[in-house]
């Protein structure tokens, strides 16, 4: 379980897609939420995700982790930069799919 929370009010898009019992997540259920910077968001255990993207530069936000997920931080493939354990599966998707998560926002749409 992780929570996100962004400071001073500023927005952020995250990644997500649904727990499964795969190794990966369903690529064709990855979905993209705006965050309105007004609030903090957790996900579910199991729940696969992208670091969350800032909209405006210069956008920080603190996120809690459990005990657990902090000591499974450490890479277990130095090549892709993967960590698996008991709380954590941080893959790399452009490795492994060559897939590039972005966010565009349309000038003046902030």
């Amino acid at each position: 379980t992780q929570t996100f929370i962004p400071l001073e009010g500023k927005p952020l898009i995250g990644f997500f897609a649904p727990p499964n019992n795969k190794d990966e997540p369903d690529l064709h259920k990855i979905v993209a939420f705006r965050f309105d910077g007004s609030a903090g968001f957790q996900m579910h255990k199991g729940t696969w995700h992208e670091q969350p993207f800032p909209v405006v530069p210069g956008t920080k936000a603190i996120c809690v982790l459990r005990a657990e997920t902090i000591r499974e931080l450490k890479p277990t493939n130095a090549e892709t930069g993967e960590c698996h354990g008991e709380d954590i599966s941080k893959l790399n998707i452009l490795s492994r799919h060559n897939i590039v998560f972005t966010t565009a926002t349309p000038l003046g749409k902030l």
